[in-house]
Formats: structure tokens, sequence, C-alpha cells
């Protein structure tokens, strides 16, 4: 019988989960297929904003379902120096934070007195 959803990640981090794990595959499967309209594209703010146009949305929905705390896009003139356009190369961040699981639950169960008001105790 096996119980829990550790990986084999050695170091303490949020993909030592699988949980995480299978997020962080789908999304970066899903954006990475989706982002490919964007390769031979012109390299400047308009196409970085296409690119956060089909991104955001996408990270939003997974944020409405539970799967993200919080996300972030990053894809402008910080990331895309002159000299990384002059590689030919588009950088893109894309900052999650993903939801983490109730591995664990404690109950407490605290007897009171007959005559106890729990809106005094809690």
């Amino acid at each position: 019988n096996i119980w829990g959803q550790k990986t084999l990640q050695s170091q303490p981090s949020a993909v030592d989960r699988i949980n995480v794990r299978r997020l962080m595959m789908f999304m970066e499967e899903a954006i990475s297929e989706s982002s490919r309209f964007v390769v031979f594209e012109p390299n400047h703010p308009q196409t970085w904003r296409a690119l956060g146009r089909l991104i955001n949305p996408f990270l939003q929905d997974i944020k409405d379902k539970g799967g993200l705390y919080d996300f972030a896009f990053q894809c402008d003139e910080e990331t895309n120096t002159p000299a990384v356009i002059d590689r030919n190369e588009m950088v893109a961040r894309v900052f999650v934070k993903p939801t983490k699981t109730a591995e664990f639950i404690e109950l407490n169960f605290i007897l009171t007195s007959t005559g106890a008001d729990f809106k005094e105790i809690i």
C-alpha cells in the first residue's frame, strides 16, 4: 500500500510533490505548444503583448480552478534586451505559486463543561 505524493526530488522544493510536478508538466507543455505562433514573428513589444494575451488567461483559468495561488508573466524590454534580440531570441518568464496540498490534517477535540459558551471559547 502506497500512501503519499512525494517525488524522488531530494531537495525540498515545490516540485517534490506529485501534484505540483504534474501541474508544471501540464503548463509547460500547453504553453510551449500554444506559443509556437510566435516563432519567426517580429521580436518587438506587440509580439510580447500577444504572447501575454495567450498565456495570462490560461494561467488565470488554472488559478481560478485552485491550481495556483498566483502567477505573473513577464516578456518585455527587461527580458528582451538588444543583445537577446540580436541573437534572434525572445525571452519570457512565467512565475507561478503552485497550490500546496493538505497531506496531514490536524483535528483538535476540546471537551467543555455543559454550561460552556462556545462564543466565549472560540
